[in-house]
């Protein structure tokens, strides 16, 4: 019985092997891919950075004088406009010192204006002049310091905005000079990168940058550099630029990190694929395209620049060439395969 057996299990054998490719592939089965015709793309070329997200523009306001804190009249995350008041801190006292010293001003002017006409009449000395007029600079002089101080005991801002932090409580009781709200200016914000020397002779005011955060990925806004140093600095050789970046949803917070791709060059007329699909041996790339007899061939290819999901190919493809986009880890040189998406091949596609 064994020696009817062991030649039938042999040819079994011998015919899955001849049926088999080395790859476990099957030479007569059709593989069914997804393919992404070559055309024409405009491709930007980005130079990546990070920095930190800052308010454009930010208040931090300082009671001087100290005092009791009688009244809070907002609390943090609070839109405020420039010139209100957010809290009251010994507020009486200060209201007296600003109009004290804004009557003392006016008394020292008036005083001052009458020796002149006494002077331009022969009843005063030009010394008496310049006695009254030292006494009206030191009156001015303290009536702007009363209106500084007028302002920290009131919490006046001097900016429209978002209340970003609160330092004091109701009833407290502070010290002067005591920093009591933050407001900044939110519907645009800031973010300070240093500009390598390989990137800097592509960066000019107004180049473009596309921001994104890492907790909210799929989100991107669009900015510009506003400022950019004409030198590199001494310790870190990089080239501080300011970007600024709409942010009327205000999504983007102060002190969150951001992720800048800074445009370098922009190519109108590329060749242009996504990443994954670009196949890495060592240092050849390559990628699996369709011919006209449906079959799968290797194509060796040069990358150029890339960016967060895209490369550019500088040579190996023309336009009009079917890529296999999906399916191309099942293929191999020669494979037959069946094209699972419609797609139009368009052998005049160039750059006009």
């Amino acid at each position: 019985m064994i020696k009817y057996i062991l030649p039938f299990v042999l040819l079994v054998c011998l015919l899955c092997s001849k049926k088999t490719g080395l790859d476990g592939q099957s030479d007569d089965e059709t593989v069914t891919v997804k393919v992404m015709e070559v055309a024409p793309r405009k491709f930007l070329e980005n130079g990546i950075y990070f920095g930190m997200i800052e308010a454009v523009e930010t208040a931090n306001l300082v009671c001087y004088s100290g005092g009791r804190v009688e009244d809070i009249s907002v609390e943090q995350g609070q839109y405020v406009r420039k010139g209100a008041s957010l809290a009251k801190i010994d507020s009486a006292k200060a209201q007296s010192l600003l109009l004290s010293a804004k009557a003392q001003k006016t008394l020292t002017y008036s005083t001052l204006e009458q020796t002149r006409r006494h002077f331009a009449m022969g009843n005063a000395s030009q010394l008496a002049i310049d006695q009254q007029h030292l006494a009206y600079l030191n009156a001015y002089d303290a009536y702007v310091d009363a209106q500084k101080n007028y302002r920290g005991c009131f919490a006046i801002t001097p900016v429209s905005g978002m209340v970003t932090k609160k330092y004091v409580e109701l009833f407290q009781e502070i010290q002067p000079g005591t920093t009591t709200f933050s407001v900044a200016r939110l519907d645009s914000v800031k973010i300070e990168v240093g500009v390598t020397e390989n990137d800097i002779y592509n960066v000019k005011i107004g180049s473009d940058a596309i921001l994104t955060i890492p907790m909210l990925p799929d989100r991107q806004w669009r900015g510009s550099v506003k400022s950019l140093a004409r030198a590199a600095g001494e310790m870190d050789r990089v080239f501080s630029a300011e970007l600024q970046f709409e942010n009327r949803d205000y999504l983007l917070k102060p002190g969150i990190s951001g992720r800048v791709a800074l445009v370098l060059a922009a190519y109108e007329c590329a060749v242009v694929l996504p990443s994954d699909i670009i196949i890495s041996e060592g240092i050849e790339r390559t990628v699996m395209v369709v011919d006209s007899s449906s079959i799968a061939r290797r194509r060796f290819i040069e990358t150029g620049p890339q960016s967060l999901t895209s490369t550019m190919i500088t040579d190996g493809l023309t336009f009009g060439e079917r890529v296999i986009s999906e399916g191309f880890q099942m293929v191999r040189e020669g494979s037959q395969v069946k094209i699972d998406n419609a797609v139009t091949v368009n052998d005049s596609l160039s750059c006009q």
